[in-house]
């Protein structure tokens, strides 16, 4: 007995909806791999901020100790503010 023309439809329609399926499967797959690296990758940057900001604090202490130190030092140097 032949197919009739709407029981073929359907057949390709299901196939269709389970193509679609399968791409918006991969396509969410894909972008919550792309967010969970992106957010690590962040992670990581912070804590590289956070570091360089506590060794550049640690060289304008040690910049400022020195250039305190070479005026102290200096002739005159506790004479009064205006030896810079």
């Amino acid at each position: 007995m032949p197919r009739s023309y709407r029981e073929g439809r359907s057949v390709s329609g299901q196939r269709g909806f389970a193509l679609i399926a399968i791409v918006s499967l991969i396509v969410l797959i894909s972008a919550y791999l792309l967010v969970r690296q992106l957010n690590a990758t962040t992670g990581f940057t912070a804590d590289r901020l956070n570091h360089n900001a506590k060794v550049l604090n640690q060289a304008k202490q040690a910049t400022a100790t020195a250039r305190y130190r070479r005026w102290a030092a200096s002739p005159g140097g506790r004479s009064g503010w205006t030896n810079w």
